[in-house]
């Protein structure tokens, strides 16, 4: 009977003494049950929460499992041959968030369960338990909400159609290894070593579909890195992230890790290339005002081929080197404006002209 469900180990209760509770029985049984899940509603309209799920596994240790529900009429009169006990739970939690107790029931040498548990799993219609306990309820509309779990008094056997909700049912026979000394207990874990060796990715998933975190919580990564290291390390390379979707160009698309490098050398080349271009704005414009601010307009064609630099300190020397260079060129004095003409230039006003404008004289050409 090896399902999903065979993967998942209930560990035993501190406070249960296994040793004593198996001490007699040459070959004890043990089969893991779901008792209660969270988010459900009974068909007795009690609806439980993943709180509730949580308060019953804390009371599961030690509590005892009968045959069918108990007669309300002979409470307090009736005994009720017990068929299990209850040696430990834990709490699994569903991809959906859902929570749900799970327990470990070891079922007496007396009781006819050892029978009819396996063949009703291997049948595909397992057995089905209810809970039997106390509670602080309220109603809410059509429903009973279930507040507190106060008590739990036994998880009975129910018969078929009378559970408190459908999932509650015998998921699996297992053994207890850690305690079990006799030789089925050893044969059964050589066969559980061997079967860990052999197994693949493939086929573990198809046992436990949960995957890997349930895995280390089942059977423990200590105990399957012993048996089968190269399973250990497959499993974690599947669980690896190989790619993921990314807005490429405004769109949406499936880009494999190999590949984000390009994508993001790429990108940094066209941030370059952009970051290059808008500087060269700016210092295009720069000097195109530093010219008009410093050089007659005459001038500036003449001089804007000239200016060169890639920053606005640069540019700046060069216009101040060209003003020097035309300062010289014209034979002007470190003050005179250059617009003006020259000494040496052969442009100097005619003599009469200048001595008629001394005098105020106007001179008829």
């Amino acid at each position: 009977m090896v399902t999903e469900s065979t993967m998942i180990n209930v560990p035993v209760h501190p406070s249960i003494n296994l040793d004593v509770i198996v001490g007699d029985d040459a070959d004890p049984k043990f089969v893991n049950v779901e008792v209660i899940r969270g988010n459900t509603i009974s068909g007795n309209n009690r609806r439980y929460s993943n709180d509730s799920a949580r308060q019953v596994a804390r009371m599961v240790p030690g509590v005892q499992g009968f045959l069918g529900h108990p007669d309300p009429s002979k409470f307090g009169f009736e005994f009720r041959e017990p068929q299990c006990i209850y040696v430990g739970s834990m709490i699994d939690t569903m991809e959906d968030g859902t929570v749900r107790c799970i327990a470990k029931a070891y079922l007496f040498k007396s009781s006819r369960l050892r029978e009819w548990v396996p063949k009703s799993i291997a049948a595909g219609n397992p057995m089905t338990v209810s809970i039997n306990g106390r509670a602080d309820v309220i109603r809410n509309g059509e429903y009973v909400d279930v507040v507190t779990v106060n008590e739990l008094e036994s998880i009975d056997w129910a018969n078929p159609g009378t559970e408190g909700i459908s999932s509650s049912k015998a998921m699996s026979v297992v053994r207890e290894m850690e305690n079990n000394t006799n030789n089925g207990g050893k044969n059964m874990e050589m066969e559980v070593k061997d079967v860990l060796k052999n197994a693949t990715v493939t086929e573990f998933k198809a046992f436990n579909p949960d995957g890997y975190a349930n895995m280390v919580k089942s059977i423990g990564l200590t105990e399957l890195q012993a048996h089968n290291p190269a399973l250990v390390d497959a499993i974690k390379d599947s669980a690896k992230i190989t790619e993921m979707t990314l807005k490429v160009g405004g769109k949406d698309q499936q880009v494999k890790l190999t590949e984000m490098q390009g994508i993001i050398t790429d990108l940094e080349s066209r941030l370059a290339t952009a970051e290059g271009a808008t500087k060269a704005a700016k210092l295009t414009e720069y000097k195109t005002a530093k010219i008009a601010e410093m050089i007659p307009e005459d001038l500036r064609e003449m001089v804007s081929k000239r200016v060169t630099g890639d920053t606005e300190e640069s540019i700046l020397a060069s216009i101040n080197n060209e003003i020097a260079y035309i300062r010289e060129m014209k034979g002007l004095g470190a003050n005179d404006p250059i617009g003006m003409a020259g000494r040496g230039s052969g442009n100097t006003p005619d003599i009469k002209d200048q001595v008629a404008s001394l005098f105020g004289v106007t001179v008829k050409k």
